[in-house]
């Protein structure tokens, strides 16, 4: 993949980063040399090691970050939070989606907080991607795709929506990872929301008569790859690292149940209810916010896309992925979680583990 950030570019990042982020850091009078934050995400390893150096670079406060396996992370994690309530160990939660944080909100396990970035909108944070109480706060986004193989399937056979995937021929050539977790998850509550019960109940069965279930997005990409699927549904940031293996691959955006809707999924980060909460996991979940954390995930192998119209512009003169897909609207995530419990029952009908 070309234009993946050097060593040279992320200190540019950060160099510029300093002054601004100094001045929230400054706001939450974060000491360098405190006690460790504690961090719970289910970002992929090399992202989260990426993100919490450049913190620690800019504020002086190291990162203790906890992380688990692709297939269930999110899962896993929210799993331990729960265990942990009486006795949490965890300051901030960052999550590479964001079923599993509305979840957390609604078990109370959160706290509200307002990031510094905040001051930038006005008090409206772009898109709508945020708990109305403050309890959760959405960044850098990636988009579901369809994966193809570029070396057997022509453009008029590429699939457009998930009826469209139910339906391809031969049967058994789709791949889908295990629905029961992350952002396939994620994907199939956003399409209860949108069908009901009886529409996705069908349309969850269609798939399952004509899907193979992998542990992974990532894991998809490589079937597809590897021709024991055609195409398969997935997450951008497996494409981009497929495409940087030199695979033949293509990809589409067109994942809803009709022809055309697109699918953006944000990263989200909370504070964690435990007692007195730290300046330093403020100043984190700051961080996370910021403009500077934004463009680090867009120049990153995973390509996320921006919230903020300026840094995506900006980004986007040298990294094509970060564009908004055509047919990705804005979409109610705390509306999402209310049919996630049904979503949860219609998933483990069709795809009973």
């Amino acid at each position: 993949m070309n234009n993946v950030p050097s060593r040279r570019d992320v200190l540019k990042v950060l160099a510029g980063a300093s002054a601004g982020f100094a001045l929230g850091a400054c706001r939450r009078r974060v000491t360098a040399g405190s006690e460790p934050v504690v961090l719970y995400t289910s970002a992929d390893a090399f992202l989260v090691q990426q993100v919490t150096a450049a913190f620690t670079t800019l504020s002086g406060v190291e990162v203790r970050a906890v992380t688990d396996s692709e297939a269930t992370k999110t899962t896993g994690l929210v799993g331990r939070l729960m265990a942990e309530r009486s006795s949490p160990r965890a300051e901030v939660w960052w999550s590479s989606e964001v079923m599993g944080t509305v979840g957390l909100a609604r078990a109370g396990l959160m706290t509200p907080s307002a990031p510094a970035s905040l001051a930038e909108f006005s008090g409206s944070w772009p898109g709508g991607l945020c708990d109305s109480q403050g309890l959760w706060w959405g960044f850098g986004q990636r988009a579901r795709a369809v994966v193809y193989s570029t070396s057997r399937i022509k453009d008029r056979d590429i699939p457009s929506s998930l009826e469209a995937l139910a339906a391809f021929t031969p049967s058994g050539r789709v791949g889908i990872a295990q629905p029961q977790f992350g952002t396939t998850r994620t994907h199939m509550a956003w399409v209860v929301s949108l069908l009901g019960d009886e529409k996705a109940r069908g349309l969850f069965r269609r798939l399952r008569d004509n899907c193979r279930l992998y542990p992974g997005n990532s894991a998809v990409v490589r079937a597809v790859a590897q021709g024991e699927c055609d195409v398969g549904l997935t997450d951008t940031d497996d494409v981009w690292a497929g495409l940087s293996n030199g695979w033949a691959l293509g990809h589409s955006f067109g994942v809803g149940p009709a022809d055309g809707q697109a699918l953006l999924i944000p990263n989200t980060v909370a504070l964690l209810s435990r007692g007195a909460v730290r300046k330093e996991a403020r100043a984190l979940v700051d961080f996370l916010c910021s403009v500077e954390c934004e463009r680090l995930l867009a120049m990153s192998e995973s390509r996320n896309i921006p919230i903020r119209d300026d840094v995506r512009a900006e980004v986007g003169k040298s990294v094509k992925e970060v564009a908004v897909p055509q047919g990705a609207g804005s979409v109610d995530w705390t509306r999402v979680g209310d049919e996630l419990e049904r979503a949860d029952r219609l998933i483990s009908e069709a795809f009973p583990v």
